[in-house]
């Protein structure tokens, strides 16, 4: 029987081509799986990385005009033309200053910080021009159409800043969740005012007028008119508190303010000598913890 060597040629030629072919899914599929891997190792890292947590009331010297972390030095070095210290003085907008930090998580790369002192004095939350302007009318004027006025202030207030650290106000859900008062909810007619050491509207019997051993909360409402007898680090003459966003949904003409004797309470939109502007910024943990903190 004759041979074919054309024939032994072509079957080769099929097998070495089937053999690559076989080799290539093989590396396709490994390939794939190693990517898939990587992919799975990346969400994995991704969805359980942790940052620096920081606690309710931890200071931090930051300079919004900057944009950079600063310490305590330059904060004392934030002065006036006589030399006298005025990071923390009622109207100061620039320069190094003291926050707070606020409801921070570890899941979150960016911390909330509020500053510790107005950057206003007083302000109407919205002013009865503004709330025409808004489409309301005259005999309407109330707190439906937003904290226009307030909001206003804070933008010239904070237009000297670097971009991205989007000023805004605190929220009164905020300040009841850093004072842990779970149930108090401002879409809720039946949240009232409240105290931040009973979270009720009574004083706690250690954080009222005559005993403030034991307030927790005074970094909140610093800087603001006789705030020591209720537990703050520094009080002014000038301010008995700041605005939130949030209105009062109990009522047409009130919104939500930090009050100066340790009390989230509603007031008035229109009045306009009490309550005043205090800035809340987000910034990147990266730009304020020291090295050492994340080794």
């Amino acid at each position: 029987m004759r041979i074919d060597n054309k024939g032994f040629i072509a079957s080769g030629i099929l097998y070495t081509l089937l053999l690559l072919f076989l080799v290539l899914i093989i590396s396709l599929i490994s390939m794939f799986s190693s990517r898939k891997l990587i992919l799975d190792r990346l969400k994995d890292n991704i969805l359980n990385s942790t940052y620096k947590k920081y606690n309710n009331g931890e200071i931090v010297y930051f300079n919004p005009t900057t944009g950079f972390k600063c310490s305590l030095e330059d904060y004392n070095k934030n002065v006036d033309a006589s030399g006298n210290v005025i990071a923390s003085k009622t109207g100061t907008k620039e320069g190094c200053m003291k926050w707070y930090v606020f409801n921070d998580n570890a899941k979150e790369a960016n911390v909330n910080l509020i500053l510790d002192h107005n950057t206003t004095s007083f302000v109407e939350w919205i002013s009865r021009d503004d709330y025409i302007n808004e489409g309301g009318s005259s005999t309407e004027y109330g707190n439906n159409k937003g904290y226009v006025t307030v909001s206003n202030k804070l933008q010239t207030d904070t237009e000297q800043w670097i971009d991205g650290l989007a000023p805004r106000l605190i929220k009164a859900d905020e300040v009841a969740k850093i004072t842990l008062n779970v149930n108090w909810k401002s879409s809720l007619t039946t949240s009232k005012n409240f105290y931040f050491d009973s979270k009720k509207n009574e004083q706690s019997s250690t954080c009222n007028g005559e005993n403030n051993t034991n307030c927790k909360y005074g970094w909140l409402y610093d800087n603001t008119l006789n705030c020591k007898k209720y537990g703050c680090n520094n009080e002014v003459n000038d301010t008995n508190g700041y605005w939130t966003t949030s209105r009062d949904i109990s009522s047409t003409d009130k919104a939500w303010v930090v009050n100066n004797d340790s009390s989230l309470n509603s007031y008035s939109v229109s009045i306009n000598n009490k309550y005043g502007v205090r800035p809340v910024i987000s910034i990147e943990k990266s730009k304020i913890y020291e090295k050492e903190e994340i080794e």
